[in-house]
């Protein structure tokens, strides 16, 4: 299957339905909005949909998950596993590069 996935592969994928998905892919509000709305009809009750940089570090970044994160997680039981630093810094990922975003949200479907 090529990727992106198109609707017609979401629509054939539907026939299966999954235990688990994880976004880490478009940042924009719209984005996000988008892969949520066709890929979580695909996850089966009980399962769990997960979303990459919940958490904004940095005024002025680009992403928009957390906007969206914060709106959906309304709607659903949810987890967070966040770790926040310091107050007035940003934590340091593995490379040694500041992260402008972190965090992982975990929605358990109904």
């Amino acid at each position: 299957m090529r990727w992106p996935l198109t609707y017609r592969d979401v629509s054939i994928m539907n026939r299966f339905l999954l235990k688990c998905v994880r976004y880490d892919a478009d940042h924009a509000y719209a984005g996000v909005s988008r892969d949520f709305e066709m890929y979580g009809p695909l996850v089966r009750s009980g399962g769990m949909v997960a979303f990459h940089d919940i958490v904004t570090h940095r005024q002025g970044t680009s992403s928009e998950v957390e906007r969206f994160w914060k709106e959906v997680r309304q709607r659903y039981k949810y987890r967070e596993f966040v770790e926040h630093p310091e107050p007035g810094k940003v934590p340091i990922a593995v490379t040694g590069a500041p992260m402008e975003t972190s965090g992982l949200g975990v929605l358990f479907m109904p």
